[in-house]
């Protein structure tokens, strides 16, 4: 609460402070205007008090208009009592003016939308036709009324008057009061550095100096010098010391033109058709100066964003996992970010001006078939994966990206990243979806990998053996289901030292096994002989006073040129059902 009341506070003490501000620049300014460039019956040539009030609106909210106007009312009124003849007009001069500055003040805000005044061409436009065009013109209305009425001047030139010295006095003098109420100035200049602030302070006395000679002698017309400065200011500080700029010609070449002296003195008009010509003078190098001032501010802004990006993505990448190259369109390496001596064997300096190659030939040969793809608008995917020479160790996943410039393609970028670790657990899982988890064998889907591999690539003659532990469900029932997977393993080791080198045994199910031989039927009969030989020669399970003898029997089935594997099968489990139908423990071969 008491956070709240003290803010409160401060707005209105800023509120105060910017009304006195505001009444006393005003009835400076408009005194001093009215008694130089008028006859005190006559609008004054020159009116830039009302942007006083204008810039002071602009800076505050709208709750605070009100104080703002009256104010500006009252510096109004002080002014025209101090330098007119008394009339009832005097407290309407002041209305009007407010009227006006007021009506500016409420379409910039509907226009711009709370933007700078001069921030693009876009806030530019709206800000002359508002304060340049529509307030003035409501306000030359009222005032050339009032001025005919109070002291019978000429309705033409009396709202000439108005309409161009308020028009002019908006759109030359209120950017600058508005940047400098808001402190752009102060903490602008105090936001840079020493060399710099040097350099501002050396351009704007430079150009103040150049101000004074232009305006010191009438023999030679040498206004165009100013926009040369101008053109100086603007290139190296932007919007800000333009106004500043335009403003110091304003003051010294008003002086100047008000004494009779300058180039705009040696003009055959009279004294306030000067006056009027010197404003135009000062819209003119506004309208010449503040555009390249406008591009070099958004182009400072832009350089300045993109700088931070870049300083930002610099760092990104510098303590990113992943290696990222950047590369030309021949395919050198322009750039280089991330661990690469730690992936590739070679310092990210080390890269720039390497080949393409120097990462993978896979990159250059998948970079040219994305060219090529991209030329008939076809999108490849740009995924390699790639063992690097220096580092073998590793496995790099390489992602690649086409860099385009209007239209055309102007290069590569690389990202590599390690995928050692996830090659390895994929390598894992493959291996263990393809193991029986009990004994320890490939599984069913184990051999149909070995049986694919065995179509595509044949070595000879090959038969299959299918081969059944004989009563295995009484061993379970009688001893329980972990005896029963003791029983298992011990078969399985058995079986695959018996087997000869070169074969291929896999669990298929619960107590079935296969075999893969790689010999004719009448051997691959002998050799399932011994399997069931060295099977039932002790126990399969010897605990305390239990003691298991296991015997298996044997289905085998001959590969012959067109059978298919599910045939084989066929005849190996048709051959083991009669093995097992006349005796069990022994060996039968499929006819």
């Amino acid at each position: 609460m008491v956070a709240k009341v003290s803010e409160g506070k401060k707005d209105w003490q800023h509120c105060v402070d910017s009304a006195l501000i505001g009444a006393l620049a005003y009835a400076l300014l408009a005194w001093t205007t009215i008694y130089v460039t008028s006859d005190l019956h006559a609008h004054a040539t020159m009116w830039p008090a009302d942007a006083v009030i204008l810039a002071l609106l602009l800076k505050h909210p709208k709750r605070d208009w009100p104080y703002i106007l009256l104010a500006g009312w009252c510096g109004n009124l002080i002014a025209n009592v101090l330098t007119r003849e008394w009339t009832p007009g005097l407290f309407l001069y002041g209305g009007i003016n407010m009227g006006q500055t007021w009506l500016a003040a409420w379409l910039l805000l509907q226009v711009n939308k709370g933007d700078s005044l001069l921030d693009s061409a876009r806030t530019v436009l709206g800000f002359v036709t508002c304060a340049g065009l529509v307030a003035p013109l409501v306000g030359a209305i009222a005032g050339t009324l009032v001025t005919f009425l109070s002291y019978g001047e000429d309705l033409g030139s009396s709202f000439l008057s108005w309409f161009l010295s308020n028009s002019l006095g908006y759109i030359v003098v209120t950017p600058f009061l508005k940047a400098l109420f808001e402190g752009s100035y102060w903490h602008g200049f105090q936001s840079r550095g020493p060399s710099e602030k040097v350099e501002v302070l050396g351009l704007v006395g430079t150009h103040t100096l150049l101000t004074a000679f232009v305006f010191a002698q009438d023999n030679i017309p040498l206004l165009f010098l100013l926009t040369s400065s101008l053109l100086v200011l603007a290139f190296r500080h932007g919007n800000s010391s333009v106004m500043a700029g335009v403003i110091i010609i304003a003051v010294i070449g008003a002086v100047a033109t008000i004494r009779g002296a300058g180039p705009i003195a040696i003009m055959p008009y009279s004294k306030g058709a000067q006056e009027f010509y010197f404003q135009f003078y000062l819209v003119l190098l506004l309208a010449t100066v503040l555009p390249v001032a406008t591009i070099v501010s958004s182009r400072k802004t832009v350089m300045h964003d993109l700088a931070e990006r870049e300083e930002a993505l610099r760092l990104m990448m510098s303590h990113s996992p992943d290696g990222i190259l950047g590369f030309d369109v021949d395919g050198m390496c322009k750039w280089a970010e991330g661990p690469l001596r730690k992936y590739l064997g070679i310092e990210p300096g080390q890269m720039i001006g390497r080949s393409m190659d120097t990462v993978s030939p896979l990159a250059q040969d998948l970079v040219r078939e994305m060219h090529r793809a991209a030329r008939n608008d076809i999108a490849l995917p740009g995924t390699f994966e790639f063992t690097p020479m220096l580092r073998p160790e590793l496995v790099l996943e390489g992602s690649i990206g086409l860099l385009r410039r209007n239209g055309c393609i102007a290069g590569a970028v690389i990202n590599l990243r390690d995928v050692t670790v996830r090659k390895d657990n994929e390598a894992t899982l493959e291996l263990k979806a393809l193991k029986d988890d009990l004994t320890g064998l490939p599984n069913r889907q184990g051999l149909r990998v070995e049986l694919e591999a065995l179509a595509h690539s044949p070595i000879g003659s090959t038969s299959l053996a299918i081969v059944d532990v004989d009563c295995f469900k009484a061993i379970n029932d009688a001893h329980g289901h972990g005896v029963g997977d003791v029983v298992l393993r011990e078969i399985a080791q058995r079986m695959k030292r018996s087997m000869r080198e070169g074969d291929f045994i896999a669990r298929i199910g619960g107590d079935e096994f296969a075999i893969l031989l790689h010999c004719d039927l009448e051997t691959a009969r002998n050799a399932c002989q011994r399997i069931v030989e060295s099977v039932r020669q002790t126990p399969a399970f010897s605990e305390d006073t239990v003691h298991i003898l296991a015997t298996v029997s044997c289905g085998v089935a001959e590969f012959r040129a067109s059978d298919l594997p599910d045939q084989v099968f066929h005849a190996a489990d048709v051959a083991l059902y009669e093995m097992k139908r006349f005796g069990r423990n022994g060996v039968r071969a499929a006819a």
